[in-house]
């Protein structure tokens, strides 16, 4: 083979590449997206057993001249957290 026919050959090639890789990439752009999976949330509602207002103990009254006081109002905080935490489990 000269020169010329290996150009020739190597063109048409080149040529027969790009219109195969034109022709394959060009079938999947017509085609319309699928949708594989789909994720829905739902909100859903548990019904928890909880304390009523009424069945809190009463908080203590803060007197900042008395320490005593601040000690009564933090075991009340103390029980009141307890008594709340059960209702979220």
């Amino acid at each position: 083979m000269n020169r010329e026919s290996k150009r020739a050959v190597r063109k048409y090639r080149t040529v027969a590449l790009v219109i195969a890789c034109g022709l394959f990439l060009g079938g999947c752009a017509s085609k319309e997206p699928q949708i594989i999976t789909r994720t829905e949330y739902q909100e859903v509602k548990t019904p928890i057993a909880c304390i009523k207002r009424e069945d809190l103990p009463t908080p203590p009254e803060y007197d900042p001249s008395e320490p005593e006081t601040f000690k009564e109002l933090m075991g009340y905080a103390v029980e009141a957290d307890r008594l709340l935490k059960g209702c979220a489990k």
